[in-house]
Parts: structure tokens; C-alpha cells; sequence
């Protein structure tokens, strides 16, 4: 699709594509950049004492720290794009499909342990966000107390109330009182 001959709002799709790539190849390399080695790391065992290879306890500890830090920026990132997305009028509905087409995408393409982490705290927390959007989408739940009109107005016009048992229902010489006009 070329954004140019798409009109104003494939152009904003597009975009909002794009800047989606952007902030996910960003958060990538930042949670893949390796981190500097600490003051531990980098001494020389002294004269006569035994070395160890390193590689059970002392690489498990970076290994997981990069892991963790990398699931944190995953979830940083599905919160950005999300409010971004809600803030510039997109359904939930609509974010919720842009959401999984972009965390199938990168658990599929995930090759290490890290991208992994991303990737899984990425699909979380948008679900988690796009849940909390409809939730709000809904709006308040209706009033159960017994004799408050139905929610829909059409049918608290017509004498659809609830009762004791939380179901609406309309009396029976109201029912009939509205459905036949000569009664009244």
C-alpha cells in the first residue's frame, strides 16, 4: 500500500504502523544491548587459588537481569503505543486486532531468550490495556436495585423495571394496559 494514495486515514495507519516498528525495534536493541562488565566481573583471581568456568552461578544472575529487563521494556512498550492508539481515537476493538497482529509477529520472530521475555510481557500487557479499554467502552453497570427502570430508556418507557431477584420484568396489567390501546 502506498500511504500517499491512501487517503488521510491510511496514511494515519500507516504511520501509526511505522512509528509501532520504530518504538519495538528501539525497545529491542535497548533490552539486547549488552550491558557493561561490573568491577566484579572484570578481577583476576589471585596466584594458586582454583577458577571456575562461570557457567552455572555467576552467568544465571546477568543472564536473568537482561531477561527481566527486556520483559519490563516489553510491557513499557504495549503501554506507549496502546494510550497512543487510545489517544488518537482508535477502537479497542481495532487496537486490540493491531495488538495481536504485532505480538504473534514478534514471538514468532523471537530467537533468543530476551526477545522471548519481550515479547511475552508485550502480548500481556496489551491485553491487559485493551481489557481495561473496553471495561471503559462499557461504561457503568446498570442498578439492580428491585424497581429500577431497564437501562435501555425504550424499555423503561414501556414499564420494564427490576425486581427482588435482579430481573426485569413489567407487570401484567401494565403489559396489558400498553398493548391495547382502548384500555387506557
Amino acid at each position: 500500500m502506498i500511504p500517499e494514495q491512501a487517503g488521510a486515514e491510511g496514511r494515519e495507519v500507516a504511520r501509526g504502523y511505522r512509528e509501532t516498528a520504530e518504538a519495538l525495534i528501539a525497545a529491542h536493541r535497548e533490552a539486547s544491548t549488552p550491558q557493561p562488565a561490573t568491577a566484579t566481573e572484570v578481577t583476576q583471581p589471585q596466584e594458586g587459588t582454583e577458577m571456575s568456568t562461570g557457567t552455572a552461578g555467576g552467568q544465571a544472575a546477568p543472564d536473568r537481569e537482561r531477561t527481566e529487563a527486556a520483559a519490563r521494556t516489553g510491557a513499557i512498550t504495549a503501554q506507549q503505543i496502546i494510550v497512543a492508539q487510545a489517544n488518537a481515537g482508535m477502537t479497542a476493538d481495532r487496537i486490540a486486532e493491531h495488538h495481536q497482529d504485532v505480538a504473534a509477529s514478534l514471538l514468532n520472530g523471537a530467537e533468543t531468550r530476551e526477545g522471548e521475555a519481550f515479547a511475552i510481557e508485550y502480548s500481556l500487557a496489551g491485553e491487559a490495556l485493551v481489557g481495561d479499554l473496553r471495561e471503559m467502552d462499557r461504561g457503568p453497570e446498570p442498578d439492580h436495585t428491585p424497581g429500577s427502570p431497564h437501562p435501555d430508556p425504550r424499555l423503561a418507557a414501556r414499564g420494564w423495571r427490576n425486581c427482588e431477584h435482579g430481573i426485569y420484568h413489567r407487570r401484567q396489567a401494565q403489559a396489558e394496559a400498553d398493548s391495547d390501546p382502548e384500555a387506557a
